[in-house]
């Protein structure tokens, strides 16, 4: 089987083969520091997986590799490898349906885990991507609330009921109610019990976040 590392930097490129090579006897291993040099390798030898970095020097990606390579119908399947985290970079790979999702600073083992499951046409993203993208997205959708939706949320999760708010903020209690069924629509729920699960949500994901971090250091 033939597999292909992407990365800009020499250290961590060969870092990501002895990884791979040192559980993977199977695997002829090859390498290209850009992405010019990476399709004209992938084209030539048509790989059976690809782990690409995301960034790839000026003006060049993973995503843009990845992209152009799927125009080309190949056998390829194509893993993201990441040292950061930004929901559209996911985003963008979710849509290029691409295999694996895989952070720089994932243990040996968990590497070599997630190319024997996409091996097995399987699909693999870590754990931390995955936790990083849901607290975003829910981010995302308190982003989408106006001030004043804002205001009328903190007061819901306090327990306020509509005639308190409405005087809080000296407005009706019918302008109130507007304001929370807009803001049921827009996080997408069914009643306002469940908007402090939803913030509570949020806040636990943060933390452990947070956690998760402190740990790998």
């Amino acid at each position: 089987m033939i597999l292909i590392v992407v990365d800009d930097h020499p250290t961590v490129r060969k870092g990501i083969i002895s990884i791979v090579s040192s559980n993977n006897n199977e695997y002829k291993i090859l390498e290209a520091a850009t992405q010019l040099e990476a399709e004209k390798i992938i084209e030539a030898t048509n790989p059976d997986m690809a782990l690409i970095d995301l960034k790839l020097g000026r003006n060049q990606s993973g995503i843009g590799l990845i992209k152009n390579m799927k125009k080309l119908n190949l056998k390829t399947k194509f893993i993201i490898l990441t040292g950061g985290l930004m929901s559209s970079d996911f985003e963008e790979a979710e849509k290029l349906n691409v295999d694996g999702y895989i952070m720089k600073d994932a243990v040996s083992e968990d590497i070599n885990y997630a190319i024997n499951l996409i091996a097995r046409g399987q699909k693999y993203y870590s754990p931390t991507v995955m936790n990083y993208y849901k607290r975003s997205k829910k981010n995302t959708q308190l982003d989408i609330l106006t001030n004043r939706e804002s205001e009328v949320i903190e007061r819901v999760v306090k327990g306020m009921t509509n005639e308190k708010i409405a005087k809080e903020l000296f407005i009706s209690e019918n302008t109130v109610k507007k304001h929370i069924s807009s803001i049921l629509t827009k996080l997408e729920l069914d009643n306002r019990s469940q908007v402090a699960y939803f913030l509570s949500n949020i806040k636990k994901s943060s933390f452990e976040e947070i956690y998760d971090e402190n740990k790998i250091i």
